[in-house]
């Protein structure tokens, strides 16, 4: 049996031999490939600085182009000639809205109308009951903010009415007598 052991601890070294080898190979193989993997990264950034380089110097070129011409411009007197007429708005029929606006005072339009009614309306109510008389709807409040800051008409819970004009009581005094 001696033998037998023998010869397993003799290819127990021939083993530990072969993987001291095997190892020193490993090493070898990964320096290697960490210098390879080295000069792919140093020859990475030096194409990129080229490429950096070259880009700057296009940048360069396309800077360095000539300069315009300096033009010194005097001012002319202007002619009859030279005005040019301005066109007028083309107004459409079909709207009718510019031709209203044109003859009527819309602010009269909506006293007129809360005198007529003689209930508070909401500015909705007053733009449906104008609908196409007045402008814009900004305009109607325009005209509301207006006439409330003249004091012509109230604002209560966001509706207006028209204040009612003082009417002259003349006194028996001053009324001719009948005969």
């Amino acid at each position: 049996m001696s033998t037998i052991l023998e010869e397993l601890k003799e290819r127990l070294e021939a083993a530990k031999l072969r993987t001291v080898s095997t190892q020193l190979k490993f090493i070898a193989a990964q320096a290697d490939n960490q210098a390879a993997l080295t000069d792919v990264t140093v020859w990475t950034n030096a194409v990129n600085a080229e490429m950096r380089e070259q880009e700057r110097l296009a940048a360069e070129a396309d800077e360095k182009q000539m300069p315009l011409p300096q033009i010194s411009i005097e001012p002319r007197p202007i002619t009859a000639s030279a005005i040019i007429p301005i066109p007028q708005p083309i107004v459409d029929d079909q709207s009718g809205s510019a031709n209203a606006t044109d003859s009527v005072n819309q602010a009269d339009l909506v006293r007129d109308l809360l005198r007529e009614r003689g209930v508070r309306m909401a500015p909705n109510e007053i733009w449906n009951a104008l609908e196409g008389k007045i402008s814009s709807r900004a305009y109607l409040y325009s005209i509301l903010k207006r006439m409330r800051d003249k004091d012509e008409i109230t604002k209560y819970r966001n509706k207006y009415s028209i204040k009612p004009k003082p009417v002259e009581v003349k006194r028996a005094t001053e009324m001719p007598l009948l005969k």
